[in-house]
């Protein structure tokens, strides 16, 4: 019979996105969560969605259902939805473990109601 899969509670563990060299530093790009929180306050919490405002680009991370932890690295451009973030995560065999996650581009500016409305 197969075995129990166990991903141990780590602040890494999900998916995530790593920006450019231009946005590197803890001034590179600014980081605004559902919550209001900036970069530093975000990590470690629960946000709907973490919008990212680089030199380059904006983008937006969309929790599908109930979100993980985040990871938001303090100088580096990475984010990641930390599955294990917040405990163990047991994956049974033949229970799946689903995380719905959206990653939004725009072309502009994306304001958070525009966020808001796309959830």
């Amino acid at each position: 019979m197969p075995a129990p899969v166990v991903l141990k509670e780590f602040r890494y563990g999900g998916i995530g996105f790593r920006g450019p060299l231009d946005w590197e530093g803890a001034k590179g790009l600014a980081s605004l969560t559902s919550e209001g929180k900036n970069r530093e306050e975000g990590q470690g919490t629960r946000p709907a969605w973490v919008r990212w405002t680089g030199p380059s680009a904006t983008l937006a991370f969309l929790a599908g259902g109930p979100p993980p932890p985040v990871r938001i690295h303090p100088d580096e451009p990475f984010f990641n939805w930390a599955v294990p973030g917040a405990g163990d995560v047991r994956m049974d065999p033949g229970a799946p473990l689903v995380q719905r996650m959206r990653f939004l581009v725009p072309d502009g500016p994306l304001e958070p109601s525009a966020i808001e409305a796309l959830r």
